[in-house]
């Protein structure tokens, strides 16, 4: 079975370097559920998180068995891109052309949908991003521009003046979406696909 994703992502890059968090050590291959009983799954969403940001990549399987959730070592995907080979998944190894790698001990991938914050209109704020660590995001989905999208969970407290306009409160902390943004003569596109994650952070007025 094949794992299919976009050329030019680098998941790799999104993951925690830190070799006492196995969790996110590597990026974890969540496969998604048959949209029909008895289908195999094609389906599936690569993470790749180091506890600051968390990078979701839609990906598709081709071939006969039955791909498998769990981690997918780090360094494997380096070298599909240098041998421009698919990534091949066997039962608990990864294959890429003659080599192959045991993917390791399932473990305990954070649960993404826990960490993506419902949308509320929100007033003027300022916030500051390292341009460092957006170019390594933007890496990691494999897109050379992104915008960033700035959301509030309606759970978090908010401060309603009285025309009905909310606005955070000082202190609050808050999730950043980042999406790919596709370039089309002058006109800007946000797409579909890959999506990030920046850890939720403060943000003030």
């Amino acid at each position: 079975m094949q794992l299919l994703a976009p050329e030019k992502a680098k998941p790799e890059m999104a993951c925690s370097k830190d070799e006492t968090r196995p969790a996110l050590f590597n990026p974890y291959l969540e496969v998604s559920k048959p949209k029909k009983k008895g289908e195999k799954p094609t389906e599936g969403t690569l993470h790749a998180c180091d506890s600051y940001k968390l990078i979701s990549i839609p990906v598709t399987f081709e071939g006969h068995e039955d791909p498998t959730s769990g981690p997918i070592p780090k360094h494997v995907f380096a070298e599909a891109r240098k041998a421009k080979q698919p990534i091949g998944i066997k039962g608990n190894e990864v294959v890429v052309g003659a080599t192959k790698t045991e993917r390791g001990d399932d473990v305990s991938f954070p649960q993404v949908d826990r960490l993506m914050p419902e949308e509320e209109n929100v007033s003027d704020f300022r916030v500051g991003i390292n341009a460092t660590f957006l170019k390594q995001t933007a890496d990691a989905m494999g897109c050379e521009s992104v915008v960033l999208e700035f959301v509030v969970d309606r759970k978090q407290m908010l401060a309603t003046l009285p025309g009905g306009e909310s606005y955070l409160l000082p202190g609050n902390q808050q999730a950043i979406r980042v999406r790919p943004l596709a370039h089309s003569g002058g006109d800007h596109t946000v797409q579909g696909g890959p999506l990030a994650i920046i850890m939720p952070i403060k943000i003030g007025g």
